[in-house]
């Protein structure tokens, strides 16, 4: 059922969301496939590969309680899906994500991230 699809697909994204605010790195790869990649703009460069790059840069931070979030399913479509996340306030900068999911056999997972800074 779709409803569920949504609620199963926000569950996943909020563990992320929720390992970005308080700086957990362990509690963002529950969220992510294991071969997942990201790719962004950072620092006003291209910056990219694998999701490990993204739990080392989280491990280096610090907790950021102030960040909100805002989860938009964009399309679910048998066992893929794509959401943006907007992730706003606190004290670094903001940024929206567009995430790549697949349904694997353990449920949901983030394949892919894709981000970019909101000026």
């Amino acid at each position: 059922m779709l409803v569920d699809e949504h609620d199963e697909i926000t569950e996943v994204i909020e563990r992320y969301i929720k390992g970005e605010i308080e700086a957990d790195a362990d509690l963002q790869a529950t969220a992510f496939y294991d071969s997942a990649n990201i790719h962004g703009a950072f620092g006003g460069k291209l910056w990219g590969g694998p999701i490990e790059m993204l739990y080392e840069a989280t491990r280096e931070a610090h907790a950021n309680p102030e960040m909100q979030a805002r989860i938009d399913i964009l399309d679910v479509h048998g066992t893929a899906a794509v959401a943006r996340v907007m992730l706003e306030g606190g004290d670094g900068p903001d940024f929206v994500d567009y995430h790549s999911l697949v349904k694997t056999d353990d449920g949901w997972k983030i394949a892919a991230k894709v981000f970019h800074p909101i000026m």
